[in-house]
C-alpha cells in the first residue's frame, strides 16, 4: 500500500494511484491493512467516472417505465435486479476482485477485466428489458 500525495489516499497500487492517477513510484511504502479512501474532489471524480453508465442505464430504464407503465412482471422484477447488480459492481469496483481473486488467481488481471464487464452487461441487459416490458 502507498499513499498518494495529490489525493490523500492510501491505495493499494505500486506505479500509479488509481484515483488521481499520479505517479507512486518514488512514494515510501504504508504499512496498512486495507484502503483508505478519502472523500474529496479527486474521489468524486473518479466515483462519476466509474459509475456514469449503470446511471445512464438506470435513468433510460426510468424513463421507460414511467412512460410505458408496464404491470409488475418477472421482466420488470429482473431488470431492477439487474441495475441494482450494475450499481452494486460499480460502486464497489475497487474491492471486488479481491472478493474472486481466488478462482483466478493465476490469470493476471483477469479478475478485474470481468468485474468492469459485469458492471456494463448487466446494465445493458436491463436496458434491453426495459424495452420488453
Amino acid at each position: 500500500m502507498k499513499q498518494c500525495p495529490t489525493c490523500k489516499m492510501t491505495v493499494n497500487a505500486e506505479n500509479e494511484c488509481p484515483i488521481c492517477h499520479t505517479t507512486l513510484t518514488y512514494e515510501p511504502t504504508v504499512d496498512a491493512e486495507k484502503e483508505h479512501i478519502i472523500f474529496n474532489k479527486y474521489y468524486w471524480i473518479y466515483f462519476c467516472k466509474t459509475t456514469w453508465f449503470p446511471f445512464l442505464c438506470l435513468i433510460v430504464c426510468i424513463v421507460r417505465v414511467a412512460t410505458v407503465r408496464p404491470q409488475v412482471s418477472p421482466l420488470l422484477v429482473g431488470m431492477a435486479g439487474l441495475l441494482l447488480i450494475s450499481i452494486v459492481v460499480s460502486i464497489f469496483q475497487r474491492y471486488l476482485p479481491n472478493a474472486i481473486r481466488w478462482k483466478y488467481k493465476n490469470m493476471g488481471n483477469y479478475a478485474e477485466v470481468k468485474i468492469s464487464m459485469w458492471k456494463y452487461l448487466y446494465a445493458a441487459i436491463a436496458v434491453l428489458f426495459s424495452f420488453f416490458v
